[in-house]
Order: structure tokens, then C-alpha cells, then sequence
């Protein structure tokens, strides 16, 4: 889990927040029934699992960095799906925050230089968006900073890597 969240906040994938008054323990979010014993951080606020079916890398050999890459991520309360589109001279990312009656999405899009081998985010870029109600309130973030990043590919998925660092985040094709 520490592992997947640095990497997340390398390409600075963004957070996602929220609170319902009307929470019940062990009720499903949208990808089905995530555990009761969600991790807690020391400031109480709920940690993000990832949940992301992997085995879809199987599924055959990605051949091109461009298009469309996920990563979706959960705790008890609350779903979170980061998308990266990756094109020739940029990166889109969304991210879809949702809780068990509500949802919202933060999108951010950056120049970016695209080599054989590396992803190169060139603007900082950001987008919070946020809605309330009588019962709950929601934000979702999305921010790419500059930064490069390392790629290859594990059958049809991709994978990131800091330069110097034997860390990784592998995401999967986005259909």
C-alpha cells in the first residue's frame, strides 16, 4: 500500500474526500463490497486500497504508450477510478469520485513530451471540484505536476517508474 501510494503521489494523482452522515458499515460502493476494516490513517480519514483487476495484463502485449490507462482505488465508504489518457503532446487525467449516492469528476489535462521509454508532464495543472448536501459533502482532485516518468509494458499493461527508482505503478488498459 505504501508503495502504490507514493507512486500515486509522484504523478500526483490527486485525493478525493468525503463525509456522510448516513454511513452504514459494510455497505457496497460501485464495484461491489469492499471489507469493514478499512485502513485508517492517523488523521482518521479513511486509506484507499487498490483494487484494480490485474488480470487483465494477461490479456495480451500493449505495444503503445498512448491511450487510455486506469487505476481504481477503494476503501469502505468510497470509490475511486484515476484515468490517464496519454496522447502525443499531452496527459489527461480524470478522476471519478464516488461514495454510495453520489458522484463527481475532476479532470486536468498538461502538455506532455512522449518518448520510447518516458512520459514527460511539462505544466503543473489542477482541478478540485466539490458538492454538498443537507447529509454529505464530496471533493475530487486531479493535479499533474512536472515531473518524468519512466514506462514499459507488462503484457497489455503499463507501468511507471520515478527515474532512480525500483518503484512502480502498473495501470491497466482503460476499454
Amino acid at each position: 500500500m505504501k508503495l502504490l501510494t507514493a507512486l500515486l503521489l509522484m504523478f500526483t494523482l490527486a485525493a478525493c474526500s468525503h463525509s456522510d452522515d448516513d454511513k452504514k458499515p459494510g455497505a457496497s460502493n460501485p464495484k461491489g463490497e469492499i471489507n469493514d476494516d478499512s485502513t485508517v490513517d492517523p488523521n482518521g480519514k479513511e486509506v484507499l486500497q487498490n483494487v484494480t483487476d490485474y488480470s487483465v495484463c494477461d490479456a495480451g502485449n500493449a505495444t503503445s504508450v498512448q491511450g487510455d490507462w486506469k487505476i481504481d482505488q477503494a476503501s469502505e465508504h468510497f470509490f475511486l477510478s484515476a484515468t490517464f489518457r496519454i496522447q502525443n503532446g499531452s496527459v489527461t487525467l480524470t478522476n471519478v469520485c464516488s461514495t454510495l449516492n453520489h458522484s463527481l469528476t475532476a479532470r486536468v489535462t498538461s502538455s506532455a513530451r512522449i518518448s520510447s521509454s518516458s512520459i514527460e508532464v511539462l505544466e503543473a495543472k489542477n482541478d478540485n471540484e466539490k458538492i454538498s448536501g443537507h447529509d454529505f459533502n464530496l471533493a475530487c482532485d486531479a493535479a499533474l505536476q512536472p515531473m518524468r516518468m519512466n514506462y514499459s509494458f507488462q503484457g497489455s499493461c503499463l507501468v511507471l517508474s520515478q527515474p532512480g527508482s525500483a518503484e512502480t505503478m502498473t495501470l491497466i488498459p482503460a476499454h
